[in-house]
């Protein structure tokens, strides 16, 4: 059990201190909203699951490698230079596949249909679209303004 404990902690210290994880954040909240939104099949929830843990890992273990560079030296070295770039770099590669598999899914004529027609059918998704994009806006950029906020 400390150890599922030191895992959130370590969750919520990333999500505190990493301004990507947020937005990555943001953007699995707006798949999982889609995802309803357009009533997307098993097959392409389990892509949308899979995207956003693959992209989340990837950006938490991002956040170790940044950490425990930055622990070992401070002083600029071509070797943690690639280490942090290499660990950016698989972050990017992984949200840049992410992000083609969710145009895949919510551009498909079908699902891309349905979500058009629950737009029409429930305006308030209008509302709450804007809210949440007020919402992650200020939790992305306004929240948690530390000094180390990357």
């Amino acid at each position: 059990m400390r150890c599922f404990l030191f895992a959130l902690r370590g969750i919520v210290a990333a999500y505190k201190r990493e301004r990507n994880l947020r937005i990555h954040s943001a953007a699995a909240y707006f798949a999982v909203s889609a995802g309803f939104i357009c009533g997307i099949s098993y097959g392409e929830w389990l892509a949308v699951i899979i995207c956003i843990g693959l992209v989340t890992a990837a950006e938490l273990i991002n956040t170790a490698v940044e950490a425990a560079c930055d622990a070992v030296t401070r002083s600029l070295s071509e070797e943690i230079k690639l280490a942090k770039d290499t660990a950016a770099g698989a972050v990017l590669i992984l949200s840049a596949a992410s992000f083609s598999v969710g145009l895949a899914i919510f551009l498909r004529g079908e699902n891309f249909g349905r979500g058009i027609e629950r737009f029409d059918e429930h305006p308030w998704l209008w509302v709450a679209l804007i809210l949440s994009i007020v919402f992650f806006i200020k939790i992305i950029f306004f929240t948690w303004r530390e000094n180390n906020d990357k």
